[in-house]
């Protein structure tokens, strides 16, 4: 995978922007040109320069990134808002916060934010999602973090190797509990299967008398009564002998006899 800054370029405005981009082709060939939420440029008149490409992961290329959107803030042809790791930067301010948490916004170059005393707003802090898929922000120092409960979502970050043991810990226990399941349900299964054998009507067929209208169940091994046919009379049709007048069921797909006629039921 390859990690790299560009910048895009509107040749008839000046305006421009600066991202990051992680991606399998060679950088040179890459045509990706960013992701743009308010800047509506004409694709035509945009060119695009790599910036520098030879970044370990795309964390490190998100570093850089900062860094040269930090340094044209200000300028009224950037079109970045958004400084990685940051946040969003409102006419040279952005929203930091102190070692207790408390958050302030200020300018760019304030000497505190400059100092370090005042660090960007999500300086140790990791996106996650919980076992619901509930995709929220903690700290690194985070118990539930550090325990692999919550797991971390966004690319280019290296787990420690503590959270990656809880986090194995946690997928391990969670296999077998699917397992403990699966077996629950074939079992389910198999008894559910096993009431339906003792139901009435397993191991039975349906017989039908032409003369009473009647129908019942005998088991399978048992023979067809006199005057009674198999199955439940459904799918056949009456017919009556012209001559003697008796009537017997057929079915609707068999040739009608000679000296025989459709009839109503009896």
């Amino acid at each position: 995978m390859i990690h790299y800054v560009y910048k895009v370029t509107d040749i008839e405005t000046g305006q421009f922007y600066i991202g990051s981009r992680s991606t399998k082709l060679n950088s040179e060939l890459d045509d990706y040109l960013g992701s743009w939420k308010v800047w509506k440029p004409k694709v035509a008149n945009l060119r695009k320069e790599i910036l520098k490409d030879d970044f370990n992961c795309r964390e490190d290329a998100m570093k850089f990134e900062a860094e040269e959107i930090t340094k044209v803030i200000n300028d009224p042809l950037n079109e970045n808002y958004h400084i990685p790791g940051i946040g969003y930067c409102v006419n040279g301010r952005v929203t930091v916060k102190d070692k207790n948490g408390k958050h302030y916004s200020v300018a760019i170059d304030d000497p505190r934010y400059l100092s370090g005393e005042f660090v960007m707003m999500n300086k140790d802090m990791v996106t996650v999602k919980d076992t619901n898929g509930n995709v929220f922000q903690v700290s690194v120092f985070d118990e539930r973090y550090l325990s692999g409960e919550v797991m971390f979502i966004q690319k280019g970050y290296k787990h420690t190797d503590k959270a990656l043991d809880k986090i194995k810990e946690k997928r391990a226990v969670q296999i077998i509990g699917n397992r403990k399941e699966e077996t629950k349900k074939k079992i389910s299964n198999k008894n559910k299967l096993k009431r339906g054998n003792e139901t009435s009507c397993y191991n039975t067929r349906w017989i039908f008398n032409p003369l009473t209208n009647e129908k019942k169940r005998i088991k399978k091994d048992e023979s067809v009564p006199n005057d009674w046919i198999e199955g439940s009379g459904s799918g056949r049709i009456w017919i009556i002998n012209i001559e003697t007048k008796k009537r017997k069921l057929i079915r609707k797909d068999e040739q009608l006899p000679d000296g025989w006629e459709h009839t109503k039921k009896v």
